[in-house]
């Protein structure tokens, strides 16, 4: 497979409906945590995928869970979380959760603020993987040059 920029894209094993990075090499393998990550860079760049329904479970019922792996993240120099939804969808969140929109959106906030962790609101599943892929390869340009890391 042609590799764009010497990327090569590591999905972990329990992602579900993973992104594919067309025209760029992506291997299967379990990560201590997150969704995706650049092979030989795992505990240096990491990023989580979820759709705006799951930030209610998160922030919900599965929370003790998932600060767990907000914490794990933390020896992570870069971290993100990618939401396939606009940020405007959690206000819609009653459809899908009797979770209050305010304790949604103040948890967000927790993430950027107490953890450090870059929260992107992508708007779809496409624009989720061009927002990936733009942080892997410009991550990786910043490698090349040494000015990270």
């Amino acid at each position: 497979m042609k590799n764009k920029g010497n990327i090569i894209i590591i999905r972990d094993t329990r992602e579900q409906r993973g992104l594919s990075f067309n025209g760029y090499e992506v291997i299967d393998k379990a990560l201590p945590t997150g969704d995706y990550s650049l092979l030989g860079y795992e505990n240096y760049i990491v990023v989580e995928r979820k759709r705006v329904n799951e930030l209610f479970g998160c922030f919900g019922a599965d929370r003790d869970r998932f600060i767990k792996e907000i914490k794990r993240m933390q020896k992570i120099p870069y971290k993100f979380i990618v939401v396939e939804g606009a940020y405007n969808e959690i206000d819609e969140g009653k459809r899908f959760s009797k979770m209050s929109t305010k304790v949604v959106k103040g948890s967000i906030n927790s993430l950027r603020l107490r953890y450090n962790v870059h929260v992107i609101f992508a708007g779809n599943k496409e624009n989720a993987e061009g927002i990936i892929l733009d942080l892997f390869t410009k991550f990786n340009k910043y490698i090349n040059r040494g000015d990270i890391i």
